[in-house]
């Protein structure tokens, strides 16, 4: 009688399992985006109002990135990542492919 019910908890497990790896990983992208927000405002000078959007990513390198669109400047996005505890910028990106792209928020120009 046992045996029956040893895939249904293995279903079970499975399922439960899942949902927390993905709420887990969830919260772990807006705990990442909050402290970019952190850098931008307490380090940085900007105001919270300065920025139109931020997106956090989990990728292969940096694993764990966001990127930031200031709303004076729609057409470029700036990528961050930490870096040793450290939040940085590390790259810039056009939302074009614009070779003469100034960046106005660039930390590194």
């Amino acid at each position: 009688m046992k045996n029956k019910n040893i895939p249904i908890t293995i279903c079970i497990t499975v399922v439960i399992s899942a949902f927390i790896f993905h709420f887990g990983i969830e919260y772990y992208k807006k705990q990442v985006t909050q402290e970019v927000v952190n850098y931008l405002v307490l380090e940085q000078g900007y105001q919270s109002t300065d920025i139109a959007e931020i997106k956090t990513y989990i990728s292969k390198a940096p694993v764990v990135s966001a990127s930031v669109i200031f709303k004076d400047e729609r057409n470029a996005m700036y990528m961050y990542k930490s870096n040793n505890g450290q939040m940085e910028q590390y790259s810039c990106i056009p939302a074009i492919n614009d070779l003469k792209q100034k960046y106005i928020h660039a930390e590194n120009p």
